[in-house]
């Protein structure tokens, strides 16, 4: 049987990296939810964007820092009735996710609605 002393450290990493990785989630749900507000635009959905699938999706990965988090999004606008597609860089440059103001959004295209 290993040792209490072996089993504590281990647990407290586990425990750690899921309560970080719990609150990166909600941090980007509550960002990119503030950055529709603010625009006046209706999330439809988005998702992580890990692997680019097009040029467009990898400039905007390869120029964004390993602090910063991308991701694809289909959004509602409901001035000019169209769906907008595009991509959501979060997070500062230096300070990541932290600097929860940081958002800039990348057009790909518009479709009626």
């Amino acid at each position: 049987m290993p040792e209490p002393t072996t089993i504590v450290p281990w647990l407290l990493v586990a425990v750690g990296t899921a309560l970080y990785t719990l609150w990166w989630l909600r941090r980007i749900r509550h960002m990119v939810g503030r950055w529709a507000e603010r625009s006046g635009l209706r999330v439809l959905d988005y998702q992580l964007l890990w692997l680019p699938s097009s040029r467009r999706a990898a400039f905007v990965v390869l120029c964004s820092s390993r602090n910063q988090v991308v991701v694809s999004l289909r959004v509602y606008d409901p001035h000019t009735h169209r769906i907008r597609t595009g991509w959501l860089r979060l997070g500062g440059f230096w300070f990541g996710l932290i600097d929860a103001d940081a958002a800039e959004v990348f057009w790909a295209e518009t479709s009626p609605a």
